[in-house]
């Protein structure tokens, strides 16, 4: 009878640190980031695509998540864009690919 009643307990303590938890921690960032402009939020995910890499770097032994980050934004009026991305080969090495671009980009 005690440990049901122990489990009660618990279960009790448990919803309502999960209740103030969401109104004192999470209510209020999700309210912050739902008036972020398009590049903070990108900024944002960025910085937690960094910080999950860290943390992953420093307390397990796999690294899942790292290395350089491609950030875009995809909207309604604007489709996606690249905020930030990464090449997948040296610049250097391959300058036709810059001039395919810009003549692509004028339309030739």
């Amino acid at each position: 009878m005690q440990r049901d009643e122990n489990a009660k307990i618990v279960n009790d303590l448990d919803k309502e640190f999960e209740a103030y938890r969401d109104k004192s921690l999470v209510q209020p960032v999700m309210k912050v980031v739902a008036t972020l402009p398009k590049e903070e939020m990108a900024d944002m995910a960025e910085a937690l695509v960094e910080l999950t890499s860290l943390r992953r770097r420093v307390d397990s032994p796999l690294e899942s998540v790292g290395g350089p980050t491609d950030v875009a934004v995809i909207s309604k009026g604007d489709g996606l864009v690249w905020i930030k991305r990464k090449h997948y080969f040296d610049s250097a090495l391959n300058p036709d690919f810059h001039e395919r671009k810009k003549l692509q980009n004028r339309g030739v």
